[in-house]
């Protein structure tokens, strides 16, 4: 029964936070490969810059892999805040079966500003990995 009463809270902070915040949300997954193995920390959101076409750092988006709160949540579970909203959410961590160390991230990016295309880049304790090969549009 709380576990049913906290999942549906959640899905009504989800729903009505973009609308108090006057912004847009949007779901989107991230796949990283070696997800345990590097101990990934967080993931950078690049946004490409309409004049020089250029990707520019936009957002980070920062784990909290020890976030016992969300446990009670269904699955694997992550915590994550953004450096612009500051708000830490749930992200679903789904593994590949034949590799457990492949995972995709299961988040929400929260846009106040026009859509734009991004690329992402992940980061750890040893530094930043390259921009991702493929760019989604938020």
């Amino acid at each position: 029964m709380i576990r049913r009463t906290t999942r549906a809270a959640l899905a009504a902070i989800l729903i009505l936070l973009p609308f108090s915040l006057g912004c847009d949300y949007r779901p989107f997954g991230i796949a990283i490969t070696g997800f345990d193995e590097y101990q990934v920390q967080g993931i950078n959101l690049w946004r490409r810059n309409a004049q020089t076409g250029q990707y520019e750092r936009a957002h980070t988006i920062v784990l909290d892999r020890a976030a016992a709160k969300w446990s009670n949540l269904q699955g694997e579970i992550v915590a994550f805040t953004t450096t612009s909203g500051g708000i830490e959410l749930p992200a679903e961590i789904v593994r590949d079966p034949a590799n457990p160390d492949l995972v995709t991230l299961r988040l929400v990016y929260f846009r106040v500003e026009q859509p734009g295309l991004f690329r992402a880049s992940v980061y750890n304790a040893a530094g930043e990995s390259p921009l991702s090969g493929e760019a989604i549009t938020l």
